[in-house]
């Protein structure tokens, strides 16, 4: 392609995405919720990083640990105070549980307690002029109800910009989708053009399987990609940890070197959220203790482009070293040649919290760990908003809906795509989802 028509071709969707973004901006200032949706690749995220800076006080609220720390705030259940509620009863009856306890604890009334507990939350409310939430697709229709409960606090309506594509990964261990709640009200706003890669059939065929077209040509370009052999060392992507385990520890099992253990240190900065530090480890796939040897194949876990590298990047490890300040850090060559010396990277955990009128973010603890994990293997769960360069997708226990569609859609290179255990009935999509996307297309943009 001349690169007149590149150029023009760039231009040309800048000039769209801006449109997009002063429409969504016009949306929301009236006060109307959005959902911005599109398929994997198109930019949804970054669009709305793009949307958060033309309003002066933004709650960013992920539906995962990922994806909050991915745009930059706070989990749901962590700002609102679900804690592990999974329906406005069980909310209702914790709720009740710590106003009890921080009364008995400061001596307080009831009421006292219960301006304490929800203190926080108001004052974001109060400051707040749009809440954006990550990963909407993984936000069930009970915690929609939950979210409306909490919302009920402000005094204003605060218009949502919700994010996600619904035939993506679904709620867990929950039926119901965030648009079968009484409280979805939000127009839909699409993206449709992918940037994660310029193969118009690779890009068609998504789209289709996305659906769960499972139609003669989908099933042959896709069977097409069992006959190939990847160009470089692959991620293979498992649906279960049980089966990404067994492989890593083989592969690396494979290299003669030493181990070296790299443990995680948490520091607590704010008194009260030590309970926290184990499920924020477990969100962000930060091992107690992490091992590596010389020749293992590794990923990166965190965007740092200070240090040179971005979340999903590859590397093999070349070596160990010691700083002048005696910080071991591991030695890794990036699949694009680059070398690179990693310390461990200071993972943290912040809350939002309202100082006058200006919302802000407090750092309660913090996370020592290398921003590195094996990358012989990974779930589908895992590499979901990632883009891989080189993919090896088995399918063999793809059961779920949307699970190929989301493997598929991680690969940033199509010709170094490969596929094993392929079978037609891997095409899922949820039959929900389907009927709603065309109940609401024209009413789309």
């Amino acid at each position: 392609m001349k690169k007149e028509l590149v150029r023009k071709k760039a231009k040309d969707a800048e000039a769209e995405n801006r449109e997009i973004e002063e429409l969504i901006v016009r949306y929301l200032k009236s006060g109307t919720n959005i959902f911005l949706t599109g398929a994997a690749g198109v930019g949804k995220t970054y669009l709305a990083n793009r949307i958060k800076t033309h309003f002066d006080n933004v709650i960013l609220l992920g539906s995962t640990g990922v994806s909050a720390l991915r745009i930059g705030g706070d989990t749901l259940h962590s700002f609102f105070k679900f804690f592990v509620s999974k329906d406005i009863e069980q909310l209702q009856l914790s709720d009740e549980k710590h106003i009890d306890m921080i009364a008995e604890k400061r001596r307080v009334t009831k009421a006292a307690a219960n301006e304490i507990f929800l203190k926080n939350i108001k004052e974001c409310l109060r400051v707040a002029d749009l809440i954006i939430i990550d990963e909407i697709s993984m936000v069930s229709k009970e915690l929609m109800e939950m979210i409306d409960y909490r919302l009920r606090l402000s005094a204003k309506d605060i218009p949502i910009l919700a994010v996600g594509d619904f035939f993506q990964l679904p709620p867990v261990k929950s039926e119901g989708f965030a648009f079968e709640s009484p409280y979805w009200n939000f127009k839909a706003i699409e993206l449709t053009k992918v940037k994660r890669t310029d193969d118009t059939e690779f890009t068609e065929i998504l789209s289709l399987v996305r659906i769960g077209d499972n139609s003669e040509r989908v099933t042959r370009y896709l069977k097409s990609l069992e006959e190939r052999q990847n160009k470089s060392i692959p991620v293979r992507l498992f649906s279960t940890n049980v089966e990404v385990e067994k492989y890593n520890r083989a592969r690396l099992k494979e290299l003669k070197e030493e181990t070296f253990e790299a443990k995680a240190t948490a520091t607590i900065l704010e008194e009260g959220f030590e309970n926290e530090v184990g499920e924020f480890m477990k969100s962000q796939n930060i091992p107690e203790v992490a091992s590596f040897k010389t020749g293992a194949r590794v990923m990166f876990t965190v965007n740092n482009k200070d240090e040179g590298y971005v979340n999903g990047e590859l590397g093999t490890i070349i070596g160990f070293d010691e700083l002048e300040d005696g910080t071991d850090v591991i030695i890794v060559k990036k699949d694009d040649g680059k070398i690179i010396a990693v310390s461990p990277f200071q993972f943290h955990k912040d809350k939002i919290f309202a100082d006058e009128d200006k919302l802000k973010l407090k750092t309660v603890f913090e996370v020592d760990a290398y921003p590195l994990r094996l990358a012989y293997a990974s779930t589908v769960h895992k590499v979901q908003g990632l883009s891989i360069p080189s993919l090896y997708i088995d399918c063999k226990r793809f059961f779920l809906p949307s699970q190929l569609y989301v493997a598929l859609s991680r690969s940033s290179n199509p010709d170094d795509l490969t596929m094993v255990n392929f079978s037609p009935d891997k095409i899922i999509a949820n039959p929900k989802v389907v009927q709603w996307y065309n109940q609401i297309q024209d009413k789309i943009n």
